[in-house]
């Protein structure tokens, strides 16, 4: 509610005044005493403006107890204790306006606990959120009864009440039977995890990597982690068996993934997941496997993805030195194929010319140097030394 301070200013300043006038009246006339009138008055009058623009019962309590403090410190008689109780009523009314918004908004039923609280009813509060106790802080144990609330997400084991384990689901609030205490906190969240798995063979024996990406956790549906109404028996019983035979759900999920991804890779060649890797239908496959696996421990792969399907690093390392190998005869060839040519061209250009046979045979030779010299692929056909010795050939022929 947006509150307009000049009318709180207005209501400071007319109680102020009253004060003021009030303290006259008294024939208090101390320039000191009038002062302090206004500065009270004032101070009483910030809570009266805001009462009065707000319409809120808090700041009427305030007011009260305002006024009830220095009441109980001035009387000395009889009606001392009376004041000091409801001094201390109307401090835990102002306090159950702070916790109404955890207890169902009602100031009646926060007002109920506190005293409960106080008086050793009930042993205090405890808040469940983000997968573990947060209230009181460290998580430290709450014998019952005690207010209990669990957040959307989450869900506890009680132990120590007549049924053990007791499993709830939030978002809920409740309060603990006598001796209960939260025994396991639940966090119903899925969660992303990343994960390498080596050693799966293909069809052919041939060992790659798979990494895989997925969005698992307790299979709980959405709508069961926000509205414990929509909760099935199944869910229940889910959360039971993590109770009883699970500790570390995480590494069930790692092995499923594991098994379901070798049985996966084991269908397809090494040559067919390099050349066409088909990641929709593996990605697929491995999650269907993994939920059959995982159905009966109450676990769900909700989503996956696979990243990266990646052959040995030798096997890599091989494959690169034979397509090097593979080029460079390649080269080869199609330079021993351009000397031909360039042999044939020669013998061509000489003939044309009519020179003696020896002169032709130097031409040829001449001319052949030249353009093996001039070739790309000159490298590839001759060793360096070979090279060397052509060099020199050709310029003891052009001398």
């Amino acid at each position: 509610m947006f509150i307009k301070k000049e009318r709180v200013a207005i209501w400071s300043g007319g109680i102020g005044l009253l004060f003021a006038m009030a303290a006259a009246t008294m024939e208090f006339y101390d320039p000191v005493l009038l002062i302090g009138a206004v500065v009270i008055g004032a101070i009483y009058g910030v809570p009266t403006g805001l009462l009065v623009e707000t319409g809120r019962k808090q700041w009427l309590a305030i007011l009260v107890l305002m006024t009830l403090l220095p009441l109980s410190g001035l009387l000395v008689h009889w009606l001392l204790p009376l004041f000091l109780l409801l001094t201390i009523a109307v401090t835990v009314y102002l306090n159950s306006y702070v916790m109404a918004p955890l207890l169902n908004n009602s100031t009646k039923e926060s007002f109920l606990h506190l005293v409960r609280i106080i008086t050793g009813m009930w042993r205090g509060i405890q808040i469940v959120e983000g997968g573990k106790v947060v209230v009181p802080p460290g998580g430290a144990r709450v014998l019952g009864p005690a207010i209990t609330i669990v957040r959307p997400n989450c869900a506890i084991a009680l132990e120590g009440g007549p049924i053990q384990p007791r499993i709830v689901l939030g978002p809920t609030f409740l309060i603990t039977e006598r001796f209960e205490y939260i025994k396991q906190v639940f966090d119903l969240q899925p969660e992303h995890t990343c994960e390498p798995l080596k050693g799966c063979l293909t069809s052919d024996g041939i060992e790659v990597r798979v990494d895989i990406t997925s969005m698992a956790g307790l299979n709980i549906r959405s709508n069961s982690r926000r509205d414990t109404k929509t909760v099935s028996p199944a869910e229940l019983e889910y959360l039971q068996r993590q109770y009883w035979y699970i500790t570390e759900w995480r590494a069930k999920l790692s092995s499923a993934l594991k098994e379901s991804a070798h049985n996966c890779i084991a269908q397809y060649s090494l040559e067919h997941l390099v050349a066409r890797p088909p990641y929709e239908r593996i990605r697929r496959e491995i999650r269907i496997e993994s939920n059959i696996r995982l159905r009966k421990w109450g676990i769900r792969v909700f989503d996956l993805s696979i990243e990266n399907i990646a052959p040995p690093a030798d096997l890599v390392k091989r494959n690169a030195a034979a397509t090097a190998a593979a080029t460079e005869e390649q080269i080869r060839a199609q330079a021993w194929k351009d000397a031909l040519i360039v042999m044939a061209d020669g013998y061509d250009v000489a003939r044309q010319l009519n020179l003696p046979e020896e002169m032709i045979h130097r031409e040829v030779l001449r001319r052949t140097l030249e353009q093996l010299a001039q070739e790309p692929g000159v490298g590839a056909l001759f060793s360096p030394s070979m090279s060397a010795a052509l060099r020199e050939l050709l310029e003891s022929i052009r001398s």
